[in-house]
């Protein structure tokens, strides 16, 4: 929640996990729809991997100035997550 949104994710009771839905739009590179499902999982967890994926599928729409933050989060979160470096250059 913030002054803008309240985000949420939806899911239903036998329903898949929200990260390996959204980690399986975006192998089968359904960018633009697995993106507010990354928006809103960034949001609400302190996660590297839904940060870099965040990053990337901003980067690979064109959005790359708005990839930075996500990047450099995944960063702070697990300085080890090479990627994320390559993404930042990238970006």
């Amino acid at each position: 929640v913030d002054d803008e949104y309240v985000r949420v994710v939806a899911v239903p009771e036998r329903g898949i996990e929200p990260k390996k839905y959204v980690l399986g739009l975006l192998q089968h590179r359904y960018l633009e729809d697995a993106l507010p499902l990354l928006e809103a999982l960034y949001a609400m967890l302190d996660d590297a991997e839904i940060a870099y994926n965040y990053g990337i599928c901003l980067s690979e729409l064109g959005r790359t100035e708005e990839s930075v933050g996500p990047l450099e989060r995944c960063i702070e979160l697990d300085q080890e997550y090479t990627n994320a470096y390559v993404g930042l250059g990238v970006s």
